[in-house]
């Protein structure tokens, strides 16, 4: 696709003006020379409009009026607004088995009327009609093609890589986003401009099929089972990628976040180090130090308490007073020989004797008599015994504890340390208050935007860990429930019927989604890696760094990984931040050098629009990037200011094929030399190239006076 000719009318600034771009091979740039505050992004916004409609437009078109600024609210006045594209495409055709490559034109004219009144604005519905522009005339496409004959030509996926500006396209890199962010936006540039997202979502409609041939099985037997189980196994493993992608995300907010609260806490203690805050800095950075090592040694005094509680000699300490009045008794029954008793042991053996210890006679009818009163007695003594045997054992076992209780003392040493340890950290802390609370008196507007910034910043790290927890939670549960639902399923399709016709198109289904799975993988590792080296080739030349033949580069290499990370690496593999450890030349370079090579290795023949590509460049690094720009881009249309322009117009004359000025009549008297004939707030075009100035385009280029700022 290429760009051939715009028109635009009431489009914000850009009230009636025609831009023209080039077309030629040898000669593809054009440039657009304006200054700032003079349409280049309205332009821009004004080409996405036109096709890809209102859904395109800065928040979808909500309060995003696109009437001029200055049309009067008070006679409920309507605007017409129009924007009308012509372009080229190749399309392929089969002609009798044979196909053959033609470039067809096309004008694209979207409109809408804007009714403007003192309350605001209404917007009509857009109306988009296509032409096919040929030697006969135009011919009128079907409304219902217009879409896929715009997406067959720029896919509005693509719209971001295609339509950029210096700024924006620096989001793929950019610290104010998460990482997870950041690797979303190049996965999706990346993705789209090498058609993976056509191929995930033909995994996607075959998985869809798949559950309609799930719907139509047999209910009979285990069929109804098998769906029922796939389903909940399917349902589970939706929530479990859906799960780890929200944890990736969340983790990266998290980083983010817990580096930004270091940032601006070593930022509060660079603030409070300035002048009389120094002090009460130290201070309280003495404090924290002394507080975590109190913790410490508090935490090692609470453990060996808590050791002692379990310590055998406690039972002691708790029963000492009567254990020993117990003994005392025990003592006197041992001195009075009823310690130990063994009476009714040795009784107990006259009754297998012949004769008694009296040396009476155990036989006969008197021995048996006498046999019956022994019985009698060892009843009677039996019960009192049983006491006796009891005091016994307590009598040893309660020797066993020792005459003294060392735990008390014990008790009283720790204890002693944990609480002096537990009193010096609480002074220390109401110490640390009290300096936190002479640091809060202080008067210092930045202070309190920084604490407040923390505050805000501590309160999001609270509620993004809290997310993962939930994040790790599901996936935990989601991966149970997946592995309980496969089990019950490899159970339930074992007993199907071997001859069931929608099983097999079933199987065959899932077959086709796990094929078109792994060729999405293997071609996405394999694009991944060309795109990789083409930014990697694109962007050493434009920052001018020889990484085999300069030992002193600090650029050696830029890759993007296989998670989507844009990254530059220095010397010795040192990886290197691209938003922070790049100047602001070579953060462009690196994006614009990503940019240029997805278009190349996708091959997609497209115009780049490119606002602004040389802002924060000089010398070598800005000639050398707009070069490289020039030779990989199929159609580059540059929006240039005065100063962008400054240095490379050797490289202008050579490559451009168009050029034209924009001036915003606004600017006059301060920054343009003569008066315009307008008097309404618009964009006007004068057909002076990047060496010329006229009298609608001449601007003073004097410095500002010191005496006039005073």
């Amino acid at each position: 696709m290429k760009f051939i000719r715009a028109k635009f009318k009431n489009f914000r600034l850009l009230r009636d003006v025609e831009f023209d771009f080039s077309t030629d091979e040898a000669k593809n740039l054009t440039v657009v020379r304006a200054a700032n505050e003079t349409g280049k992004t309205t332009a821009k916004t004004a080409l996405i409009w036109v096709l890809y409609g209102s859904d395109s437009l800065p928040k979808q078109g909500k309060g995003y009026p696109l009437h001029p600024a200055d049309i009067s609210k008070k006679n409920s006045e309507k605007v017409e607004i129009y924007v009308e594209l012509d372009y080229c495409v190749e399309e392929v055709s089969s002609i009798k088995g044979k196909s053959l490559v033609r470039t067809k034109k096309y004008r694209i004219r979207r409109s809408c009327v804007e009714t403007v009144t003192e309350e605001g604005y209404t917007r009509s519905v857009d109306h988009v009609v296509l032409h096919e522009l040929t030697p006969q005339g135009s011919q009128k496409v079907l409304q219902s093609d217009i879409k896929y004959r715009v997406e067959q030509a720029l896919p509005s996926s693509l719209k971001d890589v295609f339509f950029t500006d210096g700024d924006a396209a620096l989001a793929f890199i950019a610290a104010d986003s998460s990482t997870s962010e950041r690797r979303r936006r190049v996965r999706s540039a990346v993705e789209s401009l090498l058609g993976l997202n056509d191929l995930e979502a033909l995994i996607k409609r075959t998985t869809d099929i798949r559950r309609d041939i799930q719907s139509n099985m047999d209910t009979t037997d285990y069929s109804q089972v098998v769906v029922q189980l796939q389903d909940i196994k399917q349902f589970n493993i939706d929530e479990k990628e859906e799960q780890e992608e929200k944890l990736i995300e969340v983790k990266g907010q998290l980083k983010d976040v817990e580096a930004r609260i270091y940032s601006v806490e070593a930022e509060i203690e660079r603030v409070l180090k300035l002048g009389d805050k120094r002090k009460l800095a130290d201070e309280i950075s003495v404090l924290k130090r002394n507080i975590s090592n109190q913790e410490g040694i508090v935490d090692v005094s609470l453990k060996g308490l808590r050791k002692l509680l379990r310590d055998r000699d406690l039972a002691y300490a708790l029963v000492k007073n009567r254990v020993l009045s117990g003994i005392s008794l025990l003592d006197k029954m041992r001195d009075e020989k009823k310690l130990p008793q063994l009476s009714i042991p040795v009784v107990s053996q006259l009754l297998d004797a012949a004769e008694c210890f009296c040396g009476s006679s155990l036989q006969g009818s008197e021995g048996e008599q006498r046999i019956a009163n022994i019985k009698k007695v060892i009843e009677d003594s039996e019960a009192s015994d049983k006491l006796v045997t009891l005091a016994t054992e307590l009598y040893f076992g309660a020797k066993t504890l020792g005459s003294g209780s060392p735990w008390l003392s014990k008790y009283e040493e720790l204890s002693s340390s944990y609480f002096n340890s537990a009193t010096v950290l609480e002074r220390m802390k109401k110490d640390l208050e009290k300096k936190e609370n002479e640091v809060a008196e202080i008067k210092d507007d930045e202070l309190e935007l920084l604490r407040g910034r923390a505050s805000g910043l501590k309160k999001s790290r609270d509620e993004l860990y809290s997310e993962k927890l939930q994040c790790e939670v599901r996936i935990k549960d989601a991966i149970e429930k997946i592995a309980d639902s496969s089990r019950k399923l490899e159970v339930a399709e074992r007993k199907l019927d071997k001859d069931d016709s929608v099983v097999k198109k079933y199987n065959l289904a899932s077959k086709v989604v796990n094929i078109f799975s792994g060729v999405l993988e293997s071609l996405r590792d394999k694009e991944l890696k060309k795109v990789s080296s083409e930014m990697n080739r694109i962007f050493l030349e434009m920052v001018g760094a020889d990484s085999e033949n300069s030992e002193n580069s600090i650029i050696k290499s830029a890759a993007l990984t296989e998670d989507f990370d844009i990254q530059v690496l220095g010397p010795n593999g040192h990886k290197l931040d691209p938003d922070q450890d790049l100047n602001g030349a070579s953060r462009r370079a690196i994006t614009l050098s990503f940019i240029l090579a997805l278009t190349k290795v996708s091959r997609v023949e497209a115009p780049n629009i490119i606002d602004t590509p040389l802002g924060m460049m000089a010398g070598y690094v800005k000639r050398s990037v707009l070069l490289r720009t020039i030779e990989e881009s199929a159609q580059p249309i540059l929006f240039l200011t005065h100063s962008e322009i400054q240095d490379v117009e050797d490289i202008l004359d050579k490559y451009a094929g168009v050029v034209f000025t924009l001036t915003n009549p606004g600017h006059y008297p301060v920054q343009l030399v003569n008066k315009p004939n307008v008097t309404d707030a618009r964009v006007m075009r004068c057909e002076c190239d990047h060496r010329v100035y006229c009298k609608v385009c001449e601007r003073r280029v004097h410095e500002i006076e010191v005496e006039d700022v005073i």
